[in-house]
């Protein structure tokens, strides 16, 4: 005679909800402390002012000097205004953020020469400049 199978015992099912709220991510705080110091935004402002206004003399700032000297360098080719453009803006800013062992500040003269080839080197520009870097079609 077979065996009966074993009684089924009843079944207990348990269910755990763990609601545990995770952790917000901590908020992401961009320290600029460093670029206001080195900005010095009154001394840049006023130094703006001086090398953006035309003298009476010549009837151009210092600016649109350089402007005007990078846009007579486009016309003997254009690769000897950009070179001349960004070299001395390379150059000028490397001393002007360059650090010193004594602790002080750059040069009086660096940041108003920043301005001049910052804001000047845009006299190496020309709208029509990416299309002949690409197709090399010269308007």
């Amino acid at each position: 005679m077979p065996v009966p199978p074993p009684a089924i015992a009843p079944v207990e099912v348990r269910v755990v909800v763990d609601l545990v709220q995770p952790e917000p991510e901590p908020e992401v705080r961009r320290d600029f402390s460093w670029f206001w110091r080195w900005l010095r935004p009154w001394r840049t402002g006023i130094w703006a002012v001086i090398v953006l206004t035309p003298t009476p003399a010549y009837g151009h700032s210092l600016t649109t000097a350089w402007a005007a000297t990078l846009h007579d360098a486009r016309g003997s080719s254009l690769s000897t205004a950009y070179a001349l453009a960004a070299g001395a803006l390379g150059l000028i800013t490397f001393i002007d953020t360059r650090k010193r062992p004594s602790g002080t500040q750059s040069p009086w003269w660096s940041r108003p020469l920043l301005i001049i080839t910052a804001i000047g080197g845009t006299g190496a520009l020309g709208w029509y400049d990416p299309i002949t870097l690409i197709t090399g079609v010269h308007p």
